[in-house]
């Protein structure tokens, strides 16, 4: 994915779905989507774009937070099961890139028209959304909804990005050096943000 991709995906795939509406693009920070050309693509078409933190993605990226661990139990399953029905059918001594591949498309296939099958995956997608805070009210209200592996219930207290600390009743600066409890899918423990002004 380069630059140029990039828009293309928005000018193709988001633009036409969204129309003139407000809508919130979130992604991470892959130096192809940070360039003035992506926010200015976005901005033109009032899609706010919203970077997902360094080092984060395990805890704040809805797919890798629900979907990804099960969906790559699926794939595993039907690889091998795959794998299983071409060795009876075949004399394979030594499996190729090639053979590789076709198994991992195969399988990927199947994975996802049995993913679809289950009623709950939109609820799950839905509900990873909100866990991660992505859509949520951005006023604090429903910040106690927020579940971030290493956090309990209630630890983290955010509150409205567009009010000032007096009008929150509690100030910012304490949490602006407080380290993160390092997970084992995370080697980064501090949180780095990265707002655009819309103005």
């Amino acid at each position: 994915m380069n630059e140029a991709l990039f828009n293309k995906f928005i000018l193709q795939f988001l633009v036409p779905i969204f129309g003139d509406q407000r809508a919130l693009f979130v992604f991470d920070r892959y130096r192809a989507h940070l360039t003035s050309s992506v926010i200015e693509t976005c901005r033109k078409h009032k899609i706010t774009p919203s970077l997902i933190p360094a080092s984060t993605t395990p805890l704040t990226q809805p797919l890798d937070v629900a979907l990804n661990k099960p969906f790559k139990g699926l794939i595993k399953e039907f690889t091998e099961e795959i794998r299983e029905e071409k060795e009876a059918l075949e004399d394979i001594e030594r499996w190729s890139t090639s053979q590789h591949r076709i198994v991992t498309t195969e399988a990927v296939g199947r994975a996802w028209e049995e993913w679809n099958k289950a009623q709950s995956q939109r609820k799950i997608i839905i509900q990873s959304f909100r866990d991660t805070g992505i859509s949520l009210p951005v006023d604090g209200s429903c910040d106690h909804e927020l579940k971030i592996k290493g956090f309990s219930s209630g630890e983290l207290v955010l509150g409205d990005w567009a009010r000032s600390e007096g009008e929150m009743g509690y100030g910012l600066l304490e949490w602006e050096n407080v380290e993160l409890p390092v997970t084992s899918d995370s080697t980064n423990t501090n949180l780095e943000f990265a707002l655009f002004d819309e103005s």
